[in-house]
């Protein structure tokens, strides 16, 4: 992939080094904290889905009376 293709900041090249450590150190931080965002907000529609689709025990105490009638 190209270097220049996706940039990020227009002058990071003429950025000192401790600029462009703190800079990446934004980035980073950004970074984790839309990464986890999206595992967190991943996970509880998955958690959602689970419980939708779980019966509950009435259902089953139903179901089970209806069988052995």
């Amino acid at each position: 992939m190209e270097r220049d293709m996706f940039p990020v900041k227009e002058n990071f090249e003429d950025m000192e080094q401790k600029e462009r450590q703190a800079f990446g150190k934004l980035i980073l931080k950004k970074w984790t904290y839309i990464r986890d965002s999206w595992m967190k907000a991943l996970k509880k529609h998955k958690d959602q889905k689970q419980v939708a689709h779980r019966p509950n025990l009435q259902d089953f105490i139903y179901i089970m009376s209806r069988c052995h009638s």
